[in-house]
């Protein structure tokens, strides 16, 4: 199962920061979300950093030499969108990664009115757990 994600900042909008860091097109349009992807909190090797262009790595912030710093990028947006699918698998173990998909974009903010920038938008947890709890088998398989 594939799901695409993109990376937005505090504001909503895609992350742009001289050059794209956020992905687009019909796979967004299709099986895409987007997630908070600037100045997210990292563990990074310490006093070492990564990119002093994005501000990525250990030397920023007030965790400076401690092994944390803020990055960017969708490396950062897609482990949100990882946990929000754990949690759905937690609460139905029994559904398939397509109806987990399925349900993950059906529940997200911009559900009816995707497009290839933002795709279905940003994922509800709580709507999609709802949405995975509707179900009446949930019985964990032995």
């Amino acid at each position: 199962m594939t799901i695409a994600v993109g990376a937005i900042d505090s504001t909503g909008a895609r992350l742009y920061n001289g050059q794209m860091y956020s992905q687009s097109g019909q796979g967004m349009l299709t099986w895409g979300l987007v997630a908070p992807g600037k100045d997210v909190l990292s563990t990074v090797y310490p006093n070492f950093v990564y990119d002093p262009n994005l501000t990525c790595g250990d030397g920023y912030g007030r965790f400076t030499g401690q092994g944390y710093g803020p990055c960017m990028g969708t490396s950062m947006a897609a482990p949100f969108v990882t946990g929000i699918v754990a949690l759905m698998r937690s609460a139905n173990p029994l559904l398939t990664a397509s109806e987990i998909r399925t349900r993950l974009l059906a529940t997200s903010d911009r559900a009816s009115n995707r497009d290839i920038y933002f795709g279905a938008g940003k994922p509800n947890a709580s709507a999609a757990i709802d949405a995975v709890l509707a179900d009446t088998n949930r019985l964990t398989p032995l």
